[in-house]
């Protein structure tokens, strides 16, 4: 976590490593999205190995304190991370979410009759999350690094030691000699940053990124944007704001275990996640 007394130092570094993007960002491509799916799978697996195991007991009462949240729920939020970190998934959710599909990634594919489309990676991306959720920052940086980002994420006081303990888990990959450990590394930096650190302004305004994607609502939103704006490399900004969750059920769904699922849904978090629905059809 950044202190204010090495934020200086801090800051200094993620230039120097920003200055390098190109070359980092052509390792991370150089490798191919099945590589890097497959890698963020074998995290997830780590990270279902040591939560089973009871490794974050501490951090579980720890967050539950810190939220008022019971144990059960932040256990719950915990358990979520697998099915995020899933090399299938991961390839599912880029599949559906680009024009051209997964193989779109690494070569251009046809999609008419005179028409060919490429996804490249945009370089770097500075994420900034909140919540008491460890989803929602989580699932931005997964996608991310699987498109072949040089990904900074900065996760809200709460996550944060959660997201430092899955980065961790990237360092024992590399310690035990994981395939591609050691181009994924360079792809992530997980920052520790209070809202109040003169840092958090400065990579904002000057620091060389290609995105910047917000996610919370009012009045985070605002000062993101008109810090953002005034970069002179000119990031684009995504802004992924608070959403009301909608639940659409058919005939044939309608039944017991449904609704049990539904309340679930509604009781988690107080229905502050977006996933929460407040609306049923």
């Amino acid at each position: 976590y950044v202190e204010p007394s090495v934020g200086d130092r801090v800051g200094e570094a993620l230039r120097k490593i920003l200055d390098e993007q190109e070359e980092i960002v052509g390792e991370l491509y150089s490798i191919g999205v099945d590589k890097r799916a497959r890698f963020l799978g074998e995290i997830g697996k780590l990270w279902v190995e040591k939560l089973e195991s009871g490794k974050y007991t501490g951090l579980i009462e720890t967050l539950a304190k810190r939220t008022g949240y019971s144990k059960r729920n932040v256990e719950l939020d915990l358990s979520f991370i697998r099915y995020v970190l899933d090399e299938f998934s991961i390839k599912i959710m880029l599949n559906n979410g680009l024009i051209g599909g997964i193989k779109s990634i690494d070569e251009p594919v046809q999609v008419s009759e005179e028409e060919f489309i490429i996804n490249r990676p945009v370089g770097s991306v500075y994420i900034i999350a909140s919540g008491n959720s460890v989803i929602p920052p989580l699932l931005p940086m997964v996608t991310s690094l699987g498109l072949g980002n040089l990904t900074v994420l900065r996760p809200s006081l709460v996550n944060y030691e959660i997201l430092a303990e899955i980065y961790e888990l990237f360092r024992e990959a590399l310690t035990n000699g994981y395939e591609n450990a050691d181009v994924m590394i360079k792809g992530l930096i997980v920052l520790g940053l209070r809202h109040d650190d003169p840092l958090f302004d400065e990579l904002l305004t000057s620091y060389r990124f290609s995105a910047i994607n917000y996610w919370g609502g009012e009045p985070g939103r605002s000062r993101i944007v008109s810090l953002g704006s005034r970069n002179p490399y000119r990031p684009r900004l995504v802004v992924n704001g608070p959403f009301t969750g909608a639940s659409i059920i058919d005939d044939e769904s309608a039944g017991d275990e449904v609704a049990k699922k539904l309340a679930i849904e509604m009781l988690l978090y107080a229905q502050q996640l977006c996933s929460s629905p407040t609306t049923m059809l």
